[in-house]
């Protein structure tokens, strides 16, 4: 058994006095999250018009109706900093963030860190990632759950394929496999869930 019980959380979060929140406020466009890297935040705007000037922003025109947004020090910036973030969008000014958490302990904490940060947190929907692997073969399930543990998914990598290989027996190339097909499947299911 996996020594970790991974689940996916969406939550609503209202960043009073944050970059995003004044972004939110002063324009009258769409945004939409694109990454993040770095401490880093990276949207892409449509047709925005920032009417105030911010520090930590910085905003370079793509066309005549996009622009790319870089936001530095958001207080999401742990999140960043530790690679909780898997998606995150607007909707009606509201920003929405899914996060990997590994333990109900981790999600307590950031809720905590968020509100001392003066943000209002609520968590909107819970899915156990167990319920996602269901469509996953056993040695699938297994190799993921081994490449979660050990910090194959976390940026830098703590372990590489070869060292995979090694504890789970079988050769770096049909571990490789293995992990592709299986967040092929997870993704594909995500995304026709989230959608219907």
């Amino acid at each position: 058994m996996p020594l970790i019980e991974p689940f996916i959380i969406r939550i609503h979060i209202n960043c009073r006095g944050d970059i995003i929140n004044q972004l939110l406020n002063d324009s009258n466009c769409r945004i939409r999250y694109i990454g993040s890297l770095d401490n880093i935040l990276y949207l892409i705007a449509g047709d925005c018009v920032i009417k105030g000037v911010y520090k930590d922003v910085e905003k370079i025109k793509i066309d005549k109706r996009r622009y790319l947004i870089k936001i530095k020090n958001s207080v999401l910036s742990k999140l960043i900093r530790r690679n909780l973030i898997t998606n995150m969008f607007f909707d009606k000014k509201i920003l929405y963030i899914d996060l990997l958490i590994e333990k109900t302990e981790d999600l307590r904490q950031i809720i905590t860190e968020l509100m001392n940060r003066r943000c209002r947190v609520k968590v909107v929907k819970k899915n156990l990632l167990r319920e996602y692997y269901q469509i996953l073969t056993e040695r699938q399930r297994d190799v993921l759950y081994k490449a979660l543990e050990k910090g194959f998914f976390e940026d830098p990598r703590r372990i590489s394929l070869h060292m995979l290989s090694k504890i789970l027996g079988i050769s770096a190339s049909t571990i490789d496999e293995h992990i592709r097909k299986g967040v092929r499947k997870i993704l594909y299911e995500y995304v026709i869930r989230e959608n219907i």
